[in-house]
């Protein structure tokens, strides 16, 4: 996944999104979910769930979650959805005749990529682990 990212971009987008929200990273390498986090596992397949539901309103969306150790004791989780634009009326997305949302375009006729991101951070003694 990390020499997917790199060869298409996506690493370096994402690092430029990130200092967007007051995170300095000069790269971003994801790592596979360690096997003493059950609980963080369980929230990642619930957010790859929930961005698979609503393949209408966020076609080809990719989510990330970035933890990162903003101090001692105190970690930064960003969250970041992005995703392929797509025509809305009413909040709903506007569907082709085939069902298929459509598409948002650019000047080079590629859908436009939207993102969005959000942070939260959680101290080590707030009780939220417990």
């Amino acid at each position: 996944f990390n020499a997917e990212m790199e060869a298409s971009g996506g690493g370096v987008a994402l690092v430029s999104l990130l200092a967007e929200q007051h995170l300095s990273v000069p790269a971003v390498r994801f790592s596979p979910v360690p096997a003493d986090a059950p609980l963080l596992h369980r929230a990642l397949e619930e957010f790859h769930h929930m961005l698979q539901e609503h393949n209408k309103e966020l076609p080809n969306a990719v989510g990330h979650v970035i933890i990162t150790q903003n101090q001692p004791g105190l970690k930064r989780i960003d969250v970041v959805i992005q995703w392929d634009e797509v025509e809305l009326e009413g909040g709903d997305p506007v569907l082709d005749a085939q069902g298929n949302p459509v598409f948002i375009l650019g000047e080079d006729g590629q859908p436009n990529r939207r993102s969005n991101t959000r942070h939260i951070f959680i101290h080590e003694n707030a009780a939220y682990y417990d």
